[in-house]
């Protein structure tokens, strides 16, 4: 199966939703399951593609588009997370949490028709961040 994770976060940032995404998609892969996981340009410093294991790792530059309300560069974001939409072609994308990446999660709908899971990895209490 390929399966998609879409994070907010990832290395060098480490939470506890990271660590467990990490031991996950490993765990995926070593059992036979094509894994990948999309997640924030925090840092421009870091390649945007590169594999950790047999896990690919997708990285966009998804807030600063946003924050800048720079749509030129939203539409360049969203057209880059449907291409690989369309090469990777999920059969599964599990989001973990809420954040503002999910606006580009909702534009690339019709990239790749797919099931989705959501995991809210915090309690509902807290303010969601949108």
């Amino acid at each position: 199966m390929r399966i998609l994770h879409w994070t907010e976060n990832w290395r060098p940032v480490i939470g506890g939703i990271e660590v467990l995404l990490s031991h996950l998609t490993q765990e995926q892969s070593k059992n036979g399951h094509e894994v990948a996981v999309v997640t924030d340009l925090t840092n421009q410093s870091l390649p945007p593609s590169e594999h950790e294991g047999q896990v690919a790792l997708h990285r966009f530059p998804f807030h600063k588009p946003l924050a800048s309300k720079d749509l030129r560069l939203m539409k360049a974001t969203a057209n880059a997370v449907e291409a690989l939409l369309k090469t990777f072609r999920p059969e599964v994308i599990h989001l973990h949490g809420f954040s503002n990446s999910l606006w580009y999660f909702l534009l690339s709908q019709n990239a790749n028709p797919h099931p989705c899971v959501v995991t809210i990895h915090t309690p509902l209490t807290q303010r969601i961040p949108f």
